[in-house]
């Protein structure tokens, strides 16, 4: 504001999808000077510019969570600016709610908004109508890019044709039509990695004879920066993503479908299968988990106190030794998972096993319609040793529920498995 009271600073706010190299000439670049030219031509003389560049670049217009136009709302909210210009009603938003709500907010403020493109606007009795039609046709233009986007990405795909990703080693991207093509120095190093792994050799093994040779990943370059990153070490993961991809058959994934790709392949079917087979001999996590996978007595059981979705299942192997923990990981709801909410698996089991006892007892004695079933399913729990206990709660329990105000665990039964159970073990006490 200035002395008396009034506000005498425009702002010019710009916006463009992608990010411009420093030595070209940007979008932002020249929405700024058209606005400035514009805001010389039409607004009083006393008005000045803020002496402040709100340019939002690499931003999308479908939200309003942008570095530069946050910076702008926030002046706006102080009363700091008396104008805003902006080449486009798309570029400050291309969602209609949230530029409605922008444009509210200004006039509210006693802000003029200007649209270059739109002169007319700010100055008829018409405004809002004008303003609501404008930012409509900016949702429904996004709207129909985004439907064009998908229409094409279907079609490329019945083609067989790559439609997005990072361009696997071994191959470039070509400028015209986007598709692989080979890399003749790459490739050879394909073959070479495919060769020894069909020919027995580990991917750890790999990765150690190829860093010896100096062979390093592809370079690659930062998308806000022209530095040029260097290749690394390769690491066995990396060689074993490598052995896995189906684009150096001529394949592309997409999902968990393998499809025919037009691009030329690098490696024969037959070294991409022997190489593949020789990594899956040697595989003996499936094993392992054959071993052990059946002693998650509360999968699908546990509901997470902090959200309540049922836990997952995880383990770690440190020195042989496999650790098994039920935690939160689900993204159900569009919710992330609740952090700290995890329990060591064979704690949580055996505190549920030693803790149906005494609720049986509380059942038996409570519960009207089934006391004479939990009665005797009681006395059969009793009966059963610590290990058998065990055993059963995958079986008998439904749902467990930790209280973290006690710390202890609050179990619901399945009751047709409880009846179930007490039938076939009272039958097998008769005969």
């Amino acid at each position: 504001m200035t002395a008396d009271g009034s506000r005498n600073h425009y702002a010019i706010y710009t916006r463009q999808s992608i990010h411009a190299s420093s030595s070209v000439l940007s979008s932002c670049d020249v929405q700024f000077g058209i606005c400035q030219d514009f805001a010389q031509s039409n607004l009083p003389p006393d008005q000045t510019w803020i002496d402040e560049r709100f340019d939002d670049e690499g931003e999308t217009g479908a939200s309003i969570k942008r570095p530069a136009l946050t910076r702008l709302l926030e002046l706006a909210e102080k009363d700091s600016i008396e104008t805003v210009i902006v080449y486009r009603l798309d570029r400050l938003s291309r969602n209609l709610r949230d530029c409605l709500s922008m444009l509210r907010m200004f006039r509210e403020k006693g802000i003029a908004f200007h649209v270059v493109t739109a002169p007319n606007i700010g100055s008829l009795a018409a405004d809002e109508f004008m303003l609501n039609l404008a930012a409509s046709y900016a949702q429904f233009e996004r709207d129909l890019i985004r439907s064009r986007f998908a229409d094409a990405r279907k079609y490329l795909k019945r083609q067989g044709r790559r439609v997005a990703g990072p361009t696997p080693y071994g191959y470039d991207s070509d400028p015209r039509t986007k598709q692989l093509v080979p890399n003749s120095a790459e490739a050879a190093r394909i073959e070479t990695i495919f060769q020894m792994a069909a020919d027995g050799a580990t991917p750890r093994e790999i990765a150690e004879t190829i860093n010896g040779l100096g062979w390093r990943t592809r370079p690659s370059a930062s998308m806000k920066s022209t530095s040029r990153v260097t290749g690394n070490l390769w690491s066995p993961r990396q060689i074993l993503t490598t052995l896995h991809n189906p684009a150096y058959i001529g394949m592309v994934q997409d999902g968990d479908e393998i499809r025919n790709g037009v691009h030329p392949s690098i490696v024969s079917h037959e070294i991409f299968d022997r190489a593949n087979q020789a990594i899956a001999s040697r595989r003996t996590k499936k094993q392992i988990t054959t071993h052990w996978s059946g002693s998650w007595r509360l999968r699908g059981k546990i509901e997470c106190p902090g959200c309540g979705r049922i836990m997952s299942t995880h383990f770690t192997t440190k020195q042989n030794v496999i650790n098994r923990h039920y935690r939160c990981r689900s993204y159900a709801d569009g919710k992330p998972p609740c952090k700290g909410w995890a329990f060591p698996a064979e704690e949580i089991e055996w505190a549920v096993a030693q803790g149906i006892g005494s609720q049986l007892s509380n059942l038996s004695e409570s519960s009207s319609d089934y006391r004479e079933l939990f009665e005797m399913f009681r006395k059969v729990w009793q009966r059963a040793g610590a290990d058998n206990r065990y055993m059963l709660i995958s079986t008998v329990v439904e749902r467990v529920r930790f209280v973290p105000e006690t710390s202890s665990v609050s179990v619901q039964l399945d009751i047709g498995a409880v009846k179930e159970f007490a039938n076939w073990t009272n039958e097998s006490e008769r005969t």
